[in-house]
């Protein structure tokens, strides 16, 4: 028992001794990764009690990147690298760097150099002023306009409308997140881009400020348009997981009920044109698409029945907690 004490003490202990923990995922970035962390440890130097760490998740490069991340962090043992087996994207690059973050602030930035480290002390400063989330906005983003630009513009505002999150830039990787409650979030697909949409669904408070942005000085982008289309697949995920996911037959139900609904007015408009002499049943299609109306608005109740059988189950098997407490007094 005195060891198990000891043991949890000791845990305790280091996670008290960080502050802040810095997420970088990286892909082939043998050429910016040092100087990146170089600019880190110079940009916490202004920081006052700068108790960091450094978490870089290495997503499957070919090139020396580790290796360079592996030296420098012989050196300064504030640096972690963490190699995943294969390449699985940014976004679970990122969830393997939360996992093993230990800070009460998680801040978040691209291994490519484009976001300026500089710019984590004024994150960091905003973070106090009671926020969970502070995202960081690209004023004058040296992107090119066609490829980056202009599918960002249309995907923030598509984002905005749908979450309505009044963030300007969702794509700006350099964010700074409450640890406990980010480290509570599940991350898959590419939702990184959306992680204030789900801080805010935890009733976290988001706030955002102006960052500097650099031009790329090596390498190529690895993320092209075709991950515009996957931030809105997961967009949508992300707003039926939000306005749903603990009630789904309000989603299976509204649905139903629409259908069983149009399903009633084309029987009635069949009805009607017989009465008339417009159109015999046999004639009409009305009759056969109120048919399928309904069968699929039964079926749609039914699935909402049934999904909210093994939500409750689930829920109080597992003793899921529905909700987040901020503080008690």
């Amino acid at each position: 028992m005195a060891k198990t004490t000891k043991s949890k003490k000791d845990k305790m202990t280091k996670l008290a001794a960080v502050q802040t923990s810095v997420v970088i995922p990286m892909l082939n970035e043998e050429e910016s990764i040092v100087p990146l962390l170089e600019e880190i440890r110079s940009a916490f130097q202004s920081v006052k009690n700068p108790r960091f760490e450094v978490i870089v998740v290495n997503d499957g490069s070919t090139d020396s990147s580790a290796e360079k991340v592996k030296t420098y962090s012989k050196k300064h043992p504030f640096v972690k690298l963490v190699s995943l087996r294969r390449r699985f994207g940014q976004t679970a690059a990122m969830a393997a760097g939360i996992d093993r973050s230990r800070g009460k602030i998680i801040v978040t930035l691209d291994a490519d150099g484009q976001n300026d480290p500089k710019d984590i002390p004024q994150i960091l400063a905003k973070m106090t002023e009671g926020f969970e989330c502070v995202s960081g906005r690209r004023f004058n983003r040296k992107d090119k306009y066609l490829s980056r630009k202009a599918p960002s513009l249309i995907a923030n505002w598509l984002i905005r409308k749908i979450t309505r999150i009044e963030i300007n830039d969702f794509g700006c990787t350099l964010k700074a997140y409450d640890g406990d409650l980010l480290r509570s979030i599940p991350l898959y697909g590419d939702m990184h881009r959306l992680l204030p949409f789900y801080i805010s669904l935890a009733g976290g408070r988001i706030a955002e400020v102006n960052v500097n942005h650099r031009a790329r000085k090596y390498g190529v982008s690895k993320y092209g348009l075709a991950r515009t289309f996957r931030v809105i697949n997961d967009l949508l995920v992300a707003k039926v997981q939000g306005s749903f996911f603990s009630r789904p037959m309000h989603l299976f139900g509204n649905l139903g009920f629409l259908l069983l609904s149009l399903a009633a007015i084309f029987a009635s408009l069949a009805a009607y044109m017989k009465l008339i002499g417009e159109r015999d049943f046999i004639e009409s299609p009305l009759l056969l698409v109120s048919g399928i109306c309904s069968l699929t608005g039964l079926q749609m109740i039914f699935t909402g029945f049934l999904a909210e059988i093994i939500l409750r189950r689930f829920s109080f098997a597992s003793r899921e907690q529905r909700y987040v407490v901020r503080d008690e007094s």
